[in-house]
């Protein structure tokens, strides 16, 4: 009885612990987990280490400059044994490009506390010393010895991150903490492929679950035979449970083995996994089992119809016509190896008219399918699909991918495919817009800049025009083109029919508004508020000036210009609004000085009281000063309507009655008629690309327009009243 009260009284007495095991990869959300805390890290996929990271963003600044995550904090935890820390991180740039952050960034404190966070001692540091400058994630791993987490201690981390320099993100993933007196238990299992899975895609990745028994890394071995490790050899993946393996062979048995292992050593007798690749797919239907161009010249005639749909989607930059999806039809894939360095030719001919919404795409690896070209060119028109002079490397391989637009599906083909004879001319393209006299066509004039490796060119176009044959450098003009017309220009070697250099597409829209340049700038009368002289305006048809990039973002291709006089306040603003459907996002210049010298004064792109659009205010100007404005597209591929205005506060404030002004009828067949309670000045009307269509003084309150020789449209009537200006839309029938 004695002993087995003594026995009692010590198995009460005995205070049993678990241990510390903390293991987050933070993939269930991007919120914070249940008890976890922090300061400005927050979650992302965005360019995460895997699925999601927590990371900091830390610049200059008092608040800025540091930020922390803290794991929570866990009461009477340890058992007394070493604790096994590792987790991943990277340092980027804050720019969203992946750029590694240059060294001097600063450092990140692994700490410890057994107070709930009262106070932190640091337990492992990361600096310039021990860290790698790289855009990839990297497992750190440390121990925190046994003596300083006694059996029966609370336990919680901190990540400190401290900015030195530099504007960055702190990425941190995969956090794992844990006690244990033995190796992991060798269990991970690979989950994709399964073990002895056969017709895997030679694309495949390897991913497996964790082990047990808290492991803090995995060593990867793969190879082509039972132990081999010739793809990947023993290597230290880190606290991951997936990998990314090369393009694999096709028919190929693959054997894996996944070691975890912890600060205490690995685990043992891991089982051997093993899968095979799929047999490989017809010759040309996919990039990794091409049809191998062997030497050159090489001609071929086919059809798509042979091979399958393996590609979809746009082509990639630098492919031509970027924009439309020419990969979604059957592809074929030739690869050719240069065996010299020079230069080739590569002709892709439709053989129908069913034929011709097709393209051909040099690509320098199969990864780069779809994303980027070395070269490229896919039209909807009948002419031969031409890529000229092509640089090519010794030794380099090269990827022609020909595909089609979605509909046909297939297309009948030649490919031919040379060793370049000669040199390409060079030539610079410039559209001449011929809309006088109610024409609405352009011409294109060409100017040969180089021969090449010729004598003498031909300068010819896609749309019938006469060839033109130069001996001389100098300028072509080919047309008139109706506007919306795409012309392709060829400037042809007279000696080596082989060396063409072929233009981009060539086209107007439509004709350029009468501002299109500040030549023709439309003049703003200055009013005391926005609405006072507001008028509706258009880029319709506008073109690039040659005046320079004024400096501020945006693309200034589609830009028309006002002028307004400084009133006597010496100040005035020049603002922009959107008119409803129209332009959503502007950008704006003024300048100071006359057309032929301007002097840029300041730039803006949404500073207006409607959101995205332009606003600039000049003060302590000359009174009848002349400022010249600027206006364009923020986007640069826009052309519609918008409101601009001149005007400052200080300015009478005699406005515009509203009540007093009648205009009818709209829409107008033959007659309109107007009348204002002041004389009206003049009236003018203007098509929506901005040329004048209609223009009369009036010096009465009343009159009547004869519009019956309008075309059928929709028009802007601008009114001039004693000091302000009037503007309303008018459809006529």
């Amino acid at each position: 009885m004695k002993k087995i009260t003594i026995l009692i009284i010590c198995l009460i007495s005995l205070k049993l612990f678990s241990q510390v095991s903390i293991s987050e990869d933070f993939n269930a959300s991007t919120s914070l987990p249940t008890g976890w805390t922090a300061s400005r890290y927050s979650g992302s996929a965005n360019q995460s280490c895997n699925g999601n990271s927590f990371r900091c963003s830390l610049y200059a600044g008092t608040t800025s400059s540091t930020g922390w995550l803290s794991t929570p904090n866990y009461t009477s935890i340890s058992n007394g044994l070493n604790v096994i820390v590792t987790f991943d991180y990277k340092v980027i740039n804050f720019s969203g490009t992946n750029v590694a952050t240059p060294a001097g960034w600063g450092n990140l404190q692994v700490q410890m506390s057994q107070d709930n966070g009262s106070s932190w001692v640091t337990q492992f540091t990361i600096n310039d010393t021990n860290h790698t400058v790289s855009n990839i994630c990297a497992n750190k791993s440390f121990t925190i010895p046994s003596s300083l987490v006694p059996n029966g201690s609370n336990f919680k981390l901190r990540f400190l991150s401290t900015w030195t320099a530099g504007d960055y993100y702190f990425y941190i993933d995969n956090v794992n903490a844990s006690q244990s007196a033995s190796v992991p238990n060798c269990n991970a299992l690979m989950t994709i492929p399964t073990n002895l899975a056969t017709n895997v895609s030679e694309t495949t990745n390897l991913v497996w679950s964790a082990a047990t028994g808290f492991p803090t890394g995995y060593f990867l071995s793969v190879g082509t035979t039972s132990g081999g490790t010739e793809i990947v050899n023993n290597q230290n993946v880190g606290n991951v449970t997936f990998y990314d393996l090369p393009v694999l062979a096709y028919s190929t048995t693959y054997y894996v083995t996944i070691t975890s292992y912890n600060g205490n050593g690995n685990a043992t007798g891991c089982t051997q996994y093993s899968f095979t690749t799929n047999a490989a797919p017809p010759l040309g239907n996919v990039c990794e089992n091409p049809i191998i161009i062997s030497s050159l010249p090489y001609n071929v005639t086919d059809n798509t119809s042979s091979y399958a749909d393996d590609y979809s989607g746009g082509q990639g930059s630098n492919c031509g016509s970027n924009t439309q999806f020419y990969l979604d039809g059957d592809d074929v894939v030739y690869k050719y190896t240069a065996t010299s360095t020079g230069f080739i030719n590569i002709n892709l001919t439709p053989l129908t008219s069913s034929d011709i919404y097709s393209g051909i795409f040099i690509y320098g690896s199969c990864a780069d399918i779809g994303t980027n070209c070395l070269a490229g060119v896919a039209n909807g028109t009948s002419n031969p699909r031409i890529i000229s002079q092509f640089p090519i490397t010794n030794g380099q391989s090269y990827y022609f991918v020909i595909s089609s637009y979605p509909s046909p599906q297939s297309i009948a083909y030649t490919l031919d495919v040379q060793i370049a004879t000669c040199t390409n001319p060079s030539a610079t393209y410039t559209i001449i817009p011929d809309c006088t006299n109610g024409n609405t066509q352009f011409f294109v004039t060409t100017n040969v800049t180089s021969f090449g490796s010729a004598s003498s060119v031909t300068v010819s176009d896609n749309l019938g025009s006469a060839p033109i044959s130069l001996t001389s450098l100098g300028n072509v003009q080919l047309g008139p083109f109706q506007n919306a017309t795409s012309v392709l220009i060829s400037v042809t070697n007279n000696q080596d029919s082989s060396c063409v250099l072929t233009s981009p597409f060539l086209t107007q829209s439509s004709c350029p508004p009468v501002n299109d340049d500040c030549n023709g700038a439309i003049n703003l009368i200055a009013g005391n508020s926005f609405t006072q002289n507001e008028i509706t305006s258009a880029n319709y048809g506008a073109l690039a000036s040659t005046v320079p990039n004024p400096g501020c973002t945006g693309s200034v291709f589609l830009d028309v210009w006002y002028k307004v006089t400084v009133p006597s306040t010496g100040n005035i603003t020049l603002e922009t609004k959107q008119e409803p459907g129209g332009l959503s996002d502007t950008g704006m210049a003024l300048y100071a000085g006359s057309c032929t010298n301007l002097t840029l004064l300041q730039c803006d792109n949404d500073s207006g009281s409607d959101p995205f659009h332009a606003k600039i205010t000049l003060t302590g100007r000359t009174p009848g000063e002349i400022i010249y404005a600027r206006v364009w597209d923020f986007g640069g591929n826009d052309f519609s309507l918008f409101r601009v205005s001149a005007y400052d506060g200080a300015l009478s404030t005699t406005d515009f009655d509203s009540n007093s002004f009648s205009s009818f009828p709209n829409p107008v067949k033959d007659y309109f008629k107007i009348s204002y309670s002041s004389r009206i000045s003049s009236v003018k009307i203007t098509n929506t690309l901005g040329q004048e269509v209609f223009v009369q003084k009036i010096n009465e309150k009343e009159a009547t327009l004869d519009l019956s020789k309008l075309a059928v449209g929709n028009y802007i009537v601008t009114l001039t009243i004693d000091d302000f200006i009037k503007t309303l839309k008018i459809v006529k029938q």
